[in-house]
């Protein structure tokens, strides 16, 4: 295929977005003939997607297999007039080859709300969204439509809402598959196999690899009743998902580095933990992704020297580690770290210490966030019933202590059992908070309010709970006017402008602020929502809503409608007798295990105080 004509503006950016990046330890090429051109897509701009975990990893084990990478973002639509789709990087002759000219396309998705990006990037690729559509060719020529592949949290949980838009999604840790995949394209590369036989080929060879077109699904009134192959003796068992034994600390961090990413400075993040041992029943991390995989503090120290010495930021996704390691890492970093900026996420407030905030003010933190959740009454509810509101108030005393200007919670609301009343509970969490920043001599200090509605995740404790958006949205206007009532500074319709820590962010509040930033009543909650607990019938609306290029809930329920859905159908409680749409996948997770936590979670509530 040749380049159709590109905006000059879109390629001048990517020529920008090239020469300012700078590749971090990377690794050296294998050279291995018949191994595929492979994109790497992130549904996202560039500026969101260039610190992604997932796309650095895969770059460096397709490298260091031999296949040619390449990746792509999703351009600015508002800003850029793109008629074909390409990567950042150039080829050997000064020239980027489209997209659709790879042999290999894959779309990390790690948050629900990029699936329609994908369909978006599909079609700048002149790539049929409907994997049907594709030709059967021979894929290895380069004269056809790549393989597309689906990876990342969003589909390896829950492929059902995605199922016709990829040849083939990974359930799992990607790392212990590409050696796999690559190895069967290869073998498909010399003997000259048919897109058809290339996808069953790696469906039965590589676990974890799912084809969902050679899958049949039943429903009955609407439920998922059956998952089984459409030729049943063909060999095919339900995807296992895939996991990593340990951490590879060469692989487990960034290598792209920029300053045109949201961090504004050169980073490099290390995932130093994956999979938590906390057991709160809503957390995706503690439950899929076990076990837990940590990194010594000796292959974390080797990555803090690097970043320290090249003068890079250092983020950190630590919140897993369990409390031993966790002080030791923080030991560690208060002797290396020097005068290098830390971007740290939420703290667990329970295990949090004076040694690591004195460490998080040492690395110029701007805002410490810890995530208590929910009120004392409902941790219970969520496993996390170690956590006090006095660990909140000792964490305001030392983020003060220690330089830190800004305090934060992460706040839910919509779990099981909860009442308006518990609303009104924890809001006054955060009037307290409030009030203990002013006490320790804080009070031009900005306090965030992380708050959001509870998301089922699948395979969690609480996969069957109920979602309520209209009741949410009651709530944090409860809330909202609880903090108003008690003479709060409370604002919460800046939530994608302003940016704590930043510039002259002080001098737009007065003291006693709050700001609450929250997708509560927006288009981002209502997609989440239909996507994460979506089956394949919502594959249908996804497709509708992208093709009438859908920007808002009310295009996405209108695209629901053309198919006879209705919000209402996942929005329910679901039943412990019923199939979910992903139960099909094997995670090793026992379900009655998962029945016996949530049962428990309806019954483990403290009394209010």
């Amino acid at each position: 295929m040749t380049t159709s004509p590109l905006n000059q503006a879109y390629l001048s950016q990517l020529d920008i977005y090239l020469k300012n990046e700078e590749i971090i330890s990377p690794s050296e090429p294998v050279p291995s003939p018949g191994q595929p051109s492979f994109c790497l897509g992130y549904p996202d701009t560039y500026e969101h997607g260039l610190p992604n975990l997932g796309i650095s990893i895969l770059s460096q084990l397709l490298t260091k297999n031999g296949a040619t990478i390449s990746r792509a973002y999703l351009p600015d639509l508002d800003k850029y007039s793109v008629s074909e789709l390409l990567p950042i990087e150039k080829a050997n002759n000064g020239n980027r080859i489209p997209v659709c000219d790879h042999n290999i396309v894959s779309f990390n998705i790690s948050f629900e709300t990029l699936g329609p990006n994908v369909l978006t990037m599909l079609k700048l690729s002149n790539i049929p969204i409907l994997a049907v559509d594709r030709d059967e060719g021979i894929p290895f020529k380069q004269e056809k439509y790549p393989i597309v592949i689906g990876s990342g949290a969003v589909v390896s949980y829950n492929p059902a809402p995605f199922w016709p838009f990829f040849d083939l999604i990974t359930i799992g840790d990607g790392e212990v598959m590409i050696k796999g995949i690559l190895d069967v394209w290869r073998e498909g590369y010399i003997a000259g196999w048919s897109r058809k036989v290339l996808l069953k080929k790696l469906a039965i060879n590589v676990p974890g690899v799912y084809v969902p077109s050679l899958y049949d699904v039943e429903f009955v009134n609407g439920i998922t009743k059956t998952h089984q192959s459409t030729n049943p003796g063909d060999g095919l068992s339900p995807p296992v998902r895939q996991k990593t034994e340990n951490l590879d600390a060469d692989l487990s961090r960034t290598i792209y580095s920029s300053t045109l990413t949201v961090y504004g400075t050169k980073s490099i993040s290390l995932e130093v933990a994956r999979g938590c041992p906390g057991g709160c029943r809503f957390c995706y991390m503690g439950n899929y992704l076990r076990p837990s995989r940590f990194m010594t503090v000796k292959d974390i120290k080797k990555w803090v020297v690097l970043a320290r010495d090249q003068q890079l930021t250092l983020r950190l996704f630590y919140e897993a580690l369990p409390p031993k390691l966790f002080e030791e890492m923080f030991v560690m970093l208060d002797r290396e770290i020097h005068d290098m900026r830390l971007n740290l996420g939420s703290f667990r407030v329970d295990q949090l210490s004076e040694q690591a905030v004195r460490v998080a003010g040492k690395g110029k933190l701007q805002c410490l966030i810890v995530a208590p959740e929910t009120t004392s009454a409902l941790r219970p509810v969520i496993n996390k019933k170690t956590i006090t509101d006095d660990h909140i108030f000792q964490a305001v005393e030392w983020s003060h202590r220690y330089g830190i200007p800004n305090f934060g919670l992460y706040l839910m609301i919509g779990l099981p059992t909860e009442t308006i009343d518990d609303i009104t509970d924890l809001a006054d969490l955060a009037i307290k908070t409030r009030q203990k920043m002013n006490e320790v001599g804080n009070s031009a200090g900005i306090m965030e309010v992380h708050m959001n509605t509870f998301f089922p995740k699948p395979w969690t404790p609480l996969q069957w709970t109920e979602v309520d958006l209209e009741q949410s949205k009651v709530k944090l206007t409860k809330f909202i006017s609880r903090l108003c009532d008690k003479g709060i500074n409370v604002h919460h319709d800046e939530i994608k402008t302003v940016t704590v820590g930043g510039g002259d962010i002080r001098e737009q509040f007065n003291t006693n602020t709050i700001v609450i930033k929250t997708v509560i009543g927006g288009d981002a909650e209502f997609i989440q929502t239909m996507i994460v607990r979506g089956d394949r019938r919502m594959a249908l609306a996804l497709k509708t809503f992208c093709d009438n290029n859908g920007k808002t809930s009310r295009d996405y329920i209108n695209a629901m409608k053309v198919h006879g859905l209705s919000p209402h159908e996942y929005l329910r409680e679901r039943s412990l007798t019923e199939v979910l749409p992903w139960d099909f996948i094997n995670t090793g997770i026992n379900r009655r295990f998962l029945e016996f936590e949530w049962n428990n979670a309806n019954k483990d509530r403290s009394p209010r105080e």
